[in-house]
């Protein structure tokens, strides 16, 4: 084998793990259906903002609870969520979809109920919980992120 060959055998090589590699992040992307770090601003609901937007950790769920731990679609209490309903980009699964029925803060409650609920519930089991504070959650502009 010439040593231009090498090289050019050395080169395809590359370029499949390169081309492997991608493929397996775009599917990742897709199987895993949600960004890692979400902006919880809902503007079209409030127009007037009272707070800062809410910086949600979505990863840090998913690696902790099952998906229909937060999304939920109850009737006479049972989950009935189809987890195929779970993808990036469907509406239907954001909290708005059901929260938001004309009544006022009803989105705001549904938030505070699930979110905060669940902080609390594992503070005091004394497992690792989230935020409990209001500047906890709604993060100023001039605020670090927490990670």
């Amino acid at each position: 084998m010439t040593l231009k060959r090498m090289i050019a055998n050395i080169n395809n090589g590359f370029y499949i793990v390169m081309l492997c590699g991608l493929i397996s992040l775009l599917a990742s992307s897709i199987v895993f259906g949600q960004e890692d770090d979400l902006l919880l601003n809902n503007t079209d609901a409030y127009p007037i903002v009272q707070r800062a937007s809410v910086y949600f950790p979505h990863d840090l769920h998913t690696d902790s609870f099952d998906c229909l731990y937060c999304h939920h679609d109850y009737l006479d209490g049972q989950n009935n969520l189809d987890t195929d309903e779970l993808y990036e980009g469907n509406s239907a699964i954001r909290c708005r979809a059901c929260h938001d029925k004309g009544l006022k803060n009803e989105l705001k409650r549904a938030y505070h109920k699930q979110c905060l609920g669940c902080h609390r519930e594992s503070r005091i089991k004394g497992v690792p919980s989230g935020p409990e504070l209001c500047g906890e959650c709604h993060i100023k502009k001039n605020q670090s992120i927490p990670h």
